[in-house]
Formats: C-alpha cells, structure tokens, sequence
C-alpha cells in the first residue's frame, strides 16, 4: 500500500495520515493500533526516523502514547505535555488524555469491545507493557496482536533514512576505566549477585560498556 503524503507538513498531525493508518488497520483485520513514541531501544531520544507519534499525531513531545480506534483516537500525556499538546495536535481528530490519571490499559479496557483486536509493533514495547495492555483487553474479551510490520512504516512514504555514523573509541582519561575493566567489575557484580548474565539493550548503555561513540 502507498499514499503520497508529500504535500502533508511534518510538524503537524495532519487527518490524512490518520483516515490512512484506519484503512490500512482495516486492511489487516484490525480495530485499532497502539502507537508508543519509544523505538526499539527504549530511550528518550530518537533519531528523525523514529518519530511515528509526532509523524501521525504532530505531537513533539518526549514522552506520549497514541491509540487509534476505528471511531476514537487518543493522545496520552504526562502533566510536562498538558498545554503543549494541545497547541501541536489536531484535537478534531484526536483526545488528548492525562496519564497517569487515565493509563493507557485502562482506557482500552473501557473503549474496546468483546472479540475486538488492537495491533501493535513488538518492537516499540516492553515486555511488561505488552503483558499489561494484554491483560486489561483479556479481561473484557478483547486481544491484542503483534504486527510482523508497522503499518505506519509502510504510510510513511517520505521517512528519513536512519542515521549510520562510524564508531570511535572514548579515550581512557576521559572515560575513567577501560572497557576490559568496566566488563570485568561488571562480570564481578553478576557474580555477587548469583546473576549469569544481564542483557544491555539502551545504546548509551552499551556505548558506556564499551567505550566507544557516535553521532547517530
């Protein structure tokens, strides 16, 4: 499926993208799509590429969440976004709703019918919020349904390309530690800790461990 959504600005949601995302959740036997602004990394800072929220919403915020049903949308925001939101989004076509007065499982449990089933990328989410947004929607007899692709990817003709930069190495004297020393007192800490392994998946993270940068 291709939509030419050229002439749509970028900085605002513009009710195309979203009349788009419906059809094509439509198309796979949807009733509506989860849309989180983390990516696969779980951090607060994306690259261009990254930003379906602000991309279907307009909403720039660092933290947020959207839900497109096939009637409702929602935006949820914390109380930092509660005036900023309104001045980016197109409230005609979306909610804008309070988090953590109202949490996102919660809503759904009271918006989705009885056999519905809402998608969502697995990617862009944590084990443990899958395991509560699946629990909210069992509980009324609803489910929700991992997506081998994103549907936003694939309407988003026009997204930028995902930065690619070289890897350097951090100088020692300004990291304080090698990395050799760093896995070490890591390897160390498991051990006390009668853990086997630890899985590292935030870059800055994994740049920290290893010493090493990059721009992207």
């Amino acid at each position: 499926m291709f939509q030419n959504f050229e002439n749509d600005s970028s900085d605002c949601g513009n009710p195309r993208r979203l009349a788009a995302l419906r059809k094509e959740m439509r198309r796979r036997g949807l009733d509506g799509f989860i849309v989180p602004r983390e990516d696969e990394f779980q951090g607060e800072y994306l690259p261009a590429a990254n930003e379906r929220l602000k991309w279907l919403t307009g909403f720039g915020g660092s933290a947020g969440i959207a839900i497109v049903l096939a009637r409702k949308a929602v935006l949820f925001v914390d109380g930092r976004y509660i005036l900023q939101a309104p001045k980016q989004i197109d409230t005609s076509q979306f909610d804008i709703v309070q988090i953590p007065a109202t949490m996102p499982p919660d809503w759904l449990a009271k918006n989705l019918e009885r056999g519905q089933t809402i998608g969502f990328d697995p990617r862009l989410h944590s084990h443990q919020s899958v395991k509560t947004y699946r629990k909210a929607v069992k509980n009324i007899g609803a489910k929700i349904k991992p997506m081998r692709s994103n549907p936003l990817d694939i309407l988003w003709h026009d997204r930028p390309a995902l930065p690619e930069t070289l890897v350097k190495i951090h100088p020692t004297r300004l990291a304080g530690m090698t990395s050799l020393d760093k896995r070490k007192k890591l390897a160390s800490d498991l051990k006390h800790r009668k853990v086997d392994s630890v899985l590292l998946t935030q870059p800055e993270n994994i740049a920290w461990l290893l010493n090493i940068r990059a721009t992207d």
